[in-house]
C-alpha cells in the first residue's frame, strides 16, 4: 500500500503588488497525445503552475494545437523509483 504520495514540484517566492511575499507552486505532469489526422503518438512531460478547472487542458491545446490530448496525469517522486 502507498503512502502520501509526494507530488513533483517546484516553488517560487515572488513580491506582490502590495509589497507581500506570495508563492507560487509548479507541477509536473505527463501529457498523452495523438495526432489529429495522422497516426502519430507521443507523451509529454509539462511543467506549468498549478492551475485550476480547464486552465491546464487549454494550455496544452495551445502548445500542441495539432494533437488530441488523450489523458493528463500529475507527476509524484514514487513515479521515477524503482
Amino acid at each position: 500500500m502507498r503512502g502520501q504520495r509526494i507530488q513533483t514540484q517546484t516553488t517560487e517566492t515572488f513580491i506582490k503588488q502590495n509589497g507581500l511575499l506570495g508563492t507560487r507552486v509548479w507541477s509536473d505532469y505527463a501529457v498523452l497525445l495523438t495526432e489529429k489526422d495522422g497516426s502519430e503518438v507521443k507523451a509529454v512531460r509539462i511543467h506549468t503552475l498549478n492551475k485550476k478547472g480547464s486552465g491546464l487542458m487549454e494550455e496544452i491545446e495551445e502548445q500542441y494545437p495539432d494533437w488530441n490530448i488523450k489523458g493528463c496525469w500529475r507527476l509524484y517522486e514514487d513515479d521515477f523509483r524503482e
